[in-house]
């Protein structure tokens, strides 16, 4: 296998880091390598695949991308998009996957009903309408549960996601203190933004859960380093201590605790209006930094603890 560098043709070094991010999963490569599916898109990521496929055995040498074709069918989809502009990955990302699982529905990739459960309906409901090797790997549902404070009336709601978004404090802290308050209750009192709950038919108080229902297979957290709320707005680079091995989550539908490993991080150097991205990817048991054309590899003590460390992507070993 070869590594592929991609060229910067001007600020785009997000779009690098992102697209480094998902090649290099293992049933994406598979996908591509294989299908019979014609598009621009997927003949552009077909002749990716093929190119850092064509050395045997283990990583060897590197290619280098002028990402300027995939790029075009990028802006096709999102015309609004100022492609050589700085722009932040995440939001990237979550338009990249769009764009992907769009130009490769397939009904081969489509899911049966295990269970008649509110949540898990809605979820294989998604994916059928949707079917993809994206939706199957990257997408999950959440589960939102309010009660209302007065009577107790409990509604749910759920939402389908493909990334988890967690706020980063002041402070360092555990990833897994980060995924535990995002699940935590929380009590809504403030009387000017009260719930409006249908069996008092009035504004209350109330407590809401959110929790991870249905988890995927491969799970994106994005460190939420952006604070826009101070004056001026500014990044928050404090140390989030994230396991490279173990990270344990326990997901509701199957009431099963599931167990994820590192696959690959998308780094930003600089502060809250610009710098720059790159990507650290876990390819054959070794870990390679990718930036921009440039990649180098690394230790594996070298990539935990990394003020940097903006985005994180998982794979459920189960």
């Amino acid at each position: 296998m070869k590594l592929l560098g991609i060229k910067n043709i001007g600020s785009t070094c997000y779009f690098a880091s992102v697209l480094q991010s998902i090649i290099y999963i293992k049933e994406i490569r598979k996908y591509f390598k294989t299908t019979t599916k014609e598009n621009n898109c997927i003949d552009v990521l077909k002749e990716i695949m093929n190119v850092t496929s064509k050395s045997k055995g283990g990583v060897s040498s590197t290619v280098v991308l002028d990402p300027s074709l995939i790029l075009s069918e990028f802006k096709k989809k999102f015309t609004w998009w100022d492609i050589r502009e700085q722009q932040d990955a995440h939001e990237c990302f979550v338009n990249f996957i769009d764009l992907l699982q769009s130009v490769t529905k397939d009904k081969s990739c489509s899911l049966t009903f295990e269970s008649s459960r509110n949540g898990y309906s809605k979820y294989i409901q998604y994916i059928n309408s949707n079917p993809s090797i994206m939706s199957k790997l990257y997408y999950g549902l959440s589960s939102n549960y309010v009660k209302c404070t007065m009577c107790n009336n409990l509604s749910s709601s759920y939402e389908i996601i493909n990334s988890v978004n967690v706020e980063v404090p002041e402070e360092n802290c555990y990833l897994s203190d980060l995924l535990q308050k995002y699940i935590t209750k929380e009590k809504h009192d403030d009387p000017d933004n009260l719930y409006h709950c249908d069996k008092c038919n009035k504004k209350v108080t109330m407590t809401k859960k959110t929790g991870f229902y249905k988890l995927p297979k491969i799970l994106v957290v994005c460190l939420k380093r952006y604070n826009y709320s101070s004056y001026p707005p500014k990044k928050i680079n404090t140390i989030v201590d994230y396991p490279v091995d173990g990270l344990r989550i326990r997901e509701q539908f199957s009431d099963k605790v599931k167990e994820y490993s590192l696959e690959n991080i998308i780094l930003h150097f600089g502060g809250f209006f610009g710098g720059h991205y790159t990507c650290v990817n876990r390819i054959n048991n070794q870990w390679f930094n990718f930036d921009d054309e440039n990649i180098r590899t690394v230790n594996e003590s070298g990539i935990t603890k990394i003020r940097q460390a903006y985005i994180l992507t998982y794979r459920c070993l189960q």
